[in-house]
């Protein structure tokens, strides 16, 4: 198992690592947004972008965490830290699949994906779903993520050792 630790902790730093970076960037794009004319603000795109980098990434180590323990994916999803009654992991995986998929046109974001992120109170019509999921789950500049993702992780190994 040890070897299996060291390849979860590769995963874990390459994503902190990412999601550090995304956040120096977002923190300097805020800097711009002009409080007195919010909406006519260009730097919300440029942040929408690096917020859905960072789900997508989040989303990939969730991935791998499912598949280096071999767990069935759709349980893991269901465990680990909640935001509003749903869980974080649950939560990462309906943005990530939200953001890849909106450009493809509105109808093509599955039913699923939308329960979850407006169980959160974010509305797949608007603007900015995923930086507007981010917030609704308290990760103001992706801040936070990493740690209930180790939360999840740590969840979705003792509920493999309790079962296995």
């Amino acid at each position: 198992m040890h070897l299996e630790f060291d390849a979860l902790d590769f995963e874990r730093r390459f994503l902190a690592d990412l999601l550090g970076m995304l956040a120096v960037r977002l923190t300097t794009l805020h800097g711009y947004v002009d409080r007195e004319r919010q909406e006519e603000s260009d730097v919300f795109d440029p942040m929408e972008h690096l917020a859905g980098i960072g789900v997508v990434a989040a989303q990939r180590y969730i991935a791998s965490i499912c598949n280096w323990l071999s767990v069935d994916r759709e349980q893991a999803l269901q465990l680990g830290p909640r935001r509003k009654g749903v869980p974080i992991a649950s939560v990462i995986h309906a943005a990530a699949n939200y953001w890849k998929h909106i450009e493809d046109g509105d109808g093509q974001i599955r039913p699923a994906t939308r329960r979850v992120l407006e169980q959160l109170g974010v509305r797949t019509d608007a603007d900015y779903c995923v930086t507007n999921t981010l917030y609704e789950c308290g990760y103001s500049q992706l801040q936070g993520l990493m740690d209930d993702l180790i939360v999840w992780r740590d969840a979705v190994i003792a509920e493999q050792q309790q079962n296995g």
